[in-house]
């Protein structure tokens, strides 16, 4: 036979626990005890049917005594609650639960993955600028060397017309070859210094 605890007499009648137990300690609920201090009581089938008839019994002689002549109020009738149903019930708010928390925990999460990636991608950022930046002085300082050696060229292109230039405009007896003079500036060497 199946048994039930307080609790579980509580919600299938629907009263509160303390009048299961007050039911029990006045001898009007049958309920065994299990042994220990902290046994918890148990009822039986059999024991919950006899007390629920005993308290619909008191409702009508209540009700009599009131001059309502046994008619009663629909509202005061006590119906037992299919325990399987409450199980139900109760399965069914403890998956409710746990999705909840599921949702939340995964909301957290993607909160947190969203943060994460936002800061690396600001890490990421500054470290492209530092090398955009790096790379710019680079350029630029590789920009002023090709315009120096342009210059530098553009010079010797110039020194090298004028030395032509002058070969050819002098007279035909001390005229010199074009590129003796051209090899002059380009070999010239530095004049030795004197040892004392």
């Amino acid at each position: 036979m199946r048994v039930y605890t307080i609790s579980q007499v509580a919600d299938l009648v629907g009263v509160s626990a303390t009048t299961v137990r007050n039911a029990i300690q006045a001898g009007k609920l049958t309920a065994s005890k299990d042994p220990g201090p902290r046994g918890k009581y148990q009822v039986t089938q059999g024991a919950l049917d006899a007390w629920v008839d005993a308290r619909r019994g008191n409702n009508v002689q209540a009700e009599q005594c009131d001059g309502r002549k046994g008619k009663g109020n629909e509202g005061t009738s006590i119906d037992l609650i299919p325990w399987d149903y409450v199980e139900g019930v109760q399965d069914k708010l403890h998956g409710a639960i746990y999705r909840a928390g599921q949702a939340e925990a995964r909301a957290c999460f993607l909160d947190e993955e969203v943060s994460r990636l936002r800061e690396e991608r600001e890490r990421e950022r500054d470290r492209y600028e530092a090398r955009i930046r790096e790379l710019e002085n680079h350029l630029h300082q590789q920009q002023k060397d090709v315009m120096e050696r342009m210059e530098a060229r553009e010079k010797v292109m110039l020194e090298f017309i004028s030395s032509w230039r002058d070969a050819a405009a002098g007279t035909k007896n001390r005229r010199k070859p074009w590129w003796k003079n051209w090899a002059n500036i380009i070999f010239a060497k530095e004049p030795k210094k004197r040892s004392l």
